[in-house]
Formats: structure tokens, sequence, C-alpha cells
């Protein structure tokens, strides 16, 4: 059975909406993962800033400029 000019523009519709939907749930996933990438990176280098009895910081703000590194005890 072959389908009406009708029919195949609603299976050409339907195709293209399920298109988007796994292509917003495939953004949505990497999303995620980069959150969770990004949540598991800031938990570890607050971990490593608070455990340290300094923290060091650095700074470059153009290729002529030197590097400068600024060294601030913590208080307690």
């Amino acid at each position: 059975m072959i389908p009406t000019a009708s029919e195949q523009e609603y299976l050409k519709a339907l195709a293209s909406h399920m298109a988007v939907t796994l292509d917003r749930i495939h953004l949505l996933n990497k999303r995620r993962q980069a959150e969770q990438s990004l949540s598991q990176s800031e938990e570890k280098y607050r971990a490593l800033a608070e455990n340290i009895p300094n923290v060091v910081f650095q700074c470059k703000m153009t290729c002529a400029t030197p590097l400068y590194i600024l060294i601030v005890p913590l208080k307690t």
C-alpha cells in the first residue's frame, strides 16, 4: 500500500519532529555531562584550596606582560 500525499507529508513532519527531539535529548545529555564535569573539577580545586596553607594566584594579562604570582596567606 502506497501512502497518499497527505500521509507522506504527515510522516515527513513526524520524522522531522522526532529528529529535533532526539537532537535536543542529545544536547541535554551533553550539557548534563559538562555540568557534572565542571562540578567535579570545582570540588577538586575547592578541596585543594581549603587544604593548603597559602593560595597562589597566577595572572597573565597579555603575551607582552610578565606573569605575576601572588601568594595570599589564608586567615585561620
